[in-house]
């Protein structure tokens, strides 16, 4: 077996660790540079030494194995995959932190990844290993060494990747924000108090508790590093105006609760929502050589106004619309300005624009009215 097969295998034998590492570098944010070191060490480390390992126990004692290495990796797996799933859906999150990379895990890790390499070194006992002129030996440990590094390799890059995914994700939380919003279910589930699965045998309460101790609470998400401290967005609804109150780094789970409450009580009892009206109507627009004579504009938007409430009873409005217009018209199209202001400040400029087409006459309908014309004057 030559270099390139060696090289080959040692990829092959990374493929799982790649994705375990990918996952890693995704979900495990809060782990520290030096358990990411010690994790790619320990998967080099296991690599090399599984197949040094089974390379020496020789080839019958592979076949017992062979027949258990994979059950062997997928329990040791599924264990770490279940304990994240349990402290993903813990209630105490503020205690919960990205451990995945504690020692123990780690060569957990190690084990149910490399134990396919255990295997492979039986196979390498069965084929020479050719990579230079020397012993047997010599040659399994630079196989080895070459197995090991691959996989530890491999698996870095999956970490960066995995960060990088994540830190991309993370620079575009607004926008994530902005989508769950606009999905009024969200709120279905982040108002509830408490609930049951499973038939009533797992309770579940929401670590927001300003959804008990709150009016208005509509969610949304509370959360906790060591980097970032004790975290909260809250959103409440009163009057039919929404607010979200995000609160960072505070010291204590209270402090973040107290925080936020503090925002939305300032926002609530300082602004309001005010929708502009055109005081008098809009008056409507003549249309030149349009099928109908006039045409009245609409605002373009509807959307209210956040103000302070000491503004909201001084807003005042101005119309302006276009003399006349030449058809077609088409819908939407713009015809005036709705202008907003609260005393010399200006709130807002909205669009005034045709609420429908108006088609222009066509000649044979203009030749019509002049005749019509015509005969009525005699």
């Amino acid at each position: 077996m030559n270099l390139l097969a060696i090289l080959l295998l040692g990829i092959g034998l990374s493929l799982d660790t790649f994705a375990v590492s990918l996952t890693l570098g995704f979900v495990c944010d809060r782990t520290t540079r030096h358990e990411k070191i010690r994790f790619l060490i320990v998967i080099g480390l296991f690599h090399f030494l599984m197949i040094l390992f089974g390379w020496l126990i020789g080839a019958n004692i592979s076949r017992l194995i062979a027949a258990y290495d994979h059950w062997i990796a997928f329990g040791l797996l599924a264990f770490l995959g279940i304990k994240m799933i349990r402290e993903g859906l813990s209630s105490k999150e503020e205690e919960v932190n990205c451990n995945m990379l504690s020692l123990r895990n780690t060569l957990m890790f190690g084990v149910a990844l490399s134990i396919d390499a255990l295997i492979s070194g039986f196979s390498l006992g069965l084929v020479r290993v050719n990579l230079f002129e020397g012993s047997p030996l010599g040659n399994i440990l630079v196989a080895g060494t070459i197995i090991g590094m691959t996989a530890l390799i491999i698996s870095a890059i999956g970490i960066l990747i995995g960060k990088s995914v994540s830190s991309k994700l993370g620079s575009k939380a607004e926008i994530f924000g902005g989508i769950i919003l606009k999905h009024e279910e969200i709120k279905e589930y982040t108002t509830i108090w408490m609930d049951t699965v499973r038939n009533g045998q797992f309770g579940l309460s929401n670590t927001n508790k300003l959804v008990r101790f709150y009016d208005g609470t509509t969610g949304l998400k509370t959360g906790y590093t060591s980097a970032a401290g004790y975290c909260l967005s809250a959103s409440a609804e009163r009057g039919g105006m929404e607010l979200v109150a995000v609160v960072l780094h505070c010291k204590t789970s209270v402090d973040r609760f107290e925080s936020a409450k503090a925002l939305l009580n300032y926002g609530f009892s300082g602004y309001a929502l005010v929708t502009p009206q055109p005081e008098g109507g809009i008056p409507p627009v003549p249309v030149v050589l349009g099928r109908q004579d006039s045409i009245t504009p609409v605002p373009e938007r509807s959307e209210p106004l956040l103000l302070e409430k000491a503004l909201a009873s001084q807003v005042q409005t101005a119309v302006t619309v276009d003399e006349s217009v030449q058809a077609p018209v088409e819908a939407g199209q713009r015809l005036g300005t709705m202008t907003a202001t609260a005393g010399e400040r200006l709130l807002a400029e909205i669009p005034l624009v045709a609420p429908e087409d108006v088609p222009a006459r066509t000649f044979p309908e203009l030749w019509a009215e002049f005749l019509k014309s015509i005969c009525l004057s005699a």
